[in-house]
């Protein structure tokens, strides 16, 4: 399992994550934040933000019940994976 990092999208904190088998996982947060950890499909996460620029708002259905801050840091994981592999 090979974890990569990227900034949040607000720039405060730094993000652990991994992408496996079409699915990403937060793994780690630098700052207070809390998030979960259950891997959500690459291609549930497209299919969300297809409709629009990508915001978190388009991804909150995929983390209901959830904390709030994952969305914004599975966006921040997604977009940096998504350079990634250009």
């Amino acid at each position: 399992m090979s974890i990569k990092t990227c900034p949040s999208l607000s720039g405060r904190s730094t993000l652990g994550y991994v992408v496996e088998d079409n699915n990403l996982r937060i793994v780690s947060n630098s700052g207070r934040g809390l998030y979960n950890p259950t891997p959500v499909s690459v291609t549930a996460i497209e299919q969300a933000l297809d409709k629009g620029h990508p915001k978190t708002s388009a991804l909150k259905g995929l983390f209901s019940g959830k904390s709030t801050n994952t969305a914004g840091f599975v966006l921040a994981a997604y977009l940096d994976h998504k350079r990634s592999v250009k």
